[in-house]
């Protein structure tokens, strides 16, 4: 299991993942396994072409949000599925 960061800042890494790298529509083009600053995902959101970085930002975000003490006692689950179904 990954371990996620107790404090995220502009310069956390993020390892980019498939499951963004897949994504349809228009694309900065990251690659998969590929480490990231927050920061240069947060430019790549700018682009006309940055669905990619932003499916990665929320993949990152939300994972850490379900392994935050408010999950401490829930089963892991997939952020890319979950964290919309949770938070709408």
């Amino acid at each position: 299991m990954e371990e996620f960061p107790s404090k995220v800042t502009l310069q956390s890494l993020v390892t980019v993942s498939p499951l963004a790298v897949s994504l349809n529509g228009t694309k900065a083009n990251l690659l998969s396994y590929d480490q990231l600053t927050v920061e240069n995902l947060l430019f790549g959101m700018m682009l006309p072409s940055g669905n990619d970085a932003a499916q990665m930002l929320g993949i990152f975000f939300g994972e850490i949000i379900l392994t935050s003490d408010r999950w401490k006692n829930a089963q892991r689950v997939s952020a890319a599925t979950q964290f919309p179904n949770i938070y709408n």
